[in-house]
């Protein structure tokens, strides 16, 4: 069986009801090809980023309109919910981990597009941009699958080991992933936007897992 038909098991979700989802069963290939997809809304990357501006300093309306195309052109999540409900209690597992590089230099993302990171050399993965993207402020999302299926908490720490390999060093990686990366019920688009770099598989199977210890 080829390296990228192992399965993995995400919710997805489209429109304004943003606590709806659809739990899925998927090949590694199959999200790829998924991410690869280009999603066309006509605004332009100067009017998406005007937006973001404009939201960062409190307005409503921007943050709404952002909103709205973000759910309009699909989202995932990072495991299963219960009866379909994206709710933090009824999340059942994580089955990949997420993380969103917001805050790099063009040189950094170079470092992790080159095939540099600890995260991309050590473990199949798969990196895109996200819909802020430009080569002078870079935006990546860095998605890992996991072997096995994990609780909430566990996922949060395999998240944040896997995250502190993702630059030079510690400090310099968690400094440029944006905390949403850590939130267990958070949604990330589905498909990419004309702007954007595209999706880069890197590896095949799932590799080992980050060995945690336990305290006591």
């Amino acid at each position: 069986m080829a390296d990228d038909l192992f399965e993995i098991k995400i919710a997805t979700g489209a429109g304004s009801n943003l606590g709806r989802v659809k739990n899925e069963t998927v090949t590694w290939r199959q999200f790829g090809r998924r991410m690869q997809k280009i999603y066309r809304d006509g605004i332009s990357i100067a009017r998406w980023n005007a937006l973001t501006k404009r939201a960062k300093e409190g307005d409503k309306k921007a943050r709404d309109e952002q909103n709205r195309r973000k759910a309009e052109a699909g989202y995932f999540c990072q495991g299963w919910f219960e009866e379909g409900r994206r709710k933090k209690d009824l999340q059942q597992f994580v089955s990949i981990i997420c993380l969103d590089v917001d805050d790099l230099e063009p040189e950094q993302a170079d470092y992790i597009l080159g095939g540099h990171s600890w995260l991309t050399q050590t473990y199949t993965c798969l990196v895109s941009s996200t819909r802020s993207h430009t080569a002078a402020a870079p935006r990546l999302r860095v998605v890992v699958p996991l072997k096995r299926h994990v609780k909430m908490d566990e996922g949060h720490a395999i998240g944040r080991i896997l995250g502190s390999g993702l630059l030079e060093t510690v400090e310099e990686s968690m400094d440029a992933i944006d905390d949403v990366s850590f939130r267990a019920n958070r949604r990330a688009a589905g498909a990419g936007t004309e702007a954007e770099t595209g999706a880069r598989p890197r590896g095949g199977r799932p590799r080992r897992l980050p060995r945690l210890r336990r305290r006591g």
